[in-house]
């Protein structure tokens, strides 16, 4: 609609970008379950070079918003 009107008009790019494929199987073998303990988790992030911070900052939310909906229901 902002192009028709006059506007100025640009490439997006769309997509993905942080990775070309995916895998069930791959989500399987790497991503984190959900009955890990800390140091558990510790060690699965760590086997990928992150951090225990890293760790905190990308699981640490999803498991607030999974407590979260659980406590509500």
């Amino acid at each position: 609609m902002f192009v028709q009107s006059g506007g100025m008009a640009f490439d997006m790019p769309t997509g993905r970008l942080d990775g070309m494929i995916s895998s069930v199987q791959d989500a399987s073998d790497n991503l984190p379950g959900t009955t890990l303990s800390a140091k558990e988790m510790t060690q699965q992030f760590a086997q990928h070079g992150l951090t225990q911070d890293e760790m905190v900052t990308l699981a640490g939310k999803s498991r607030v918003i999974i407590i979260t909906i659980a406590s509500t229901y």
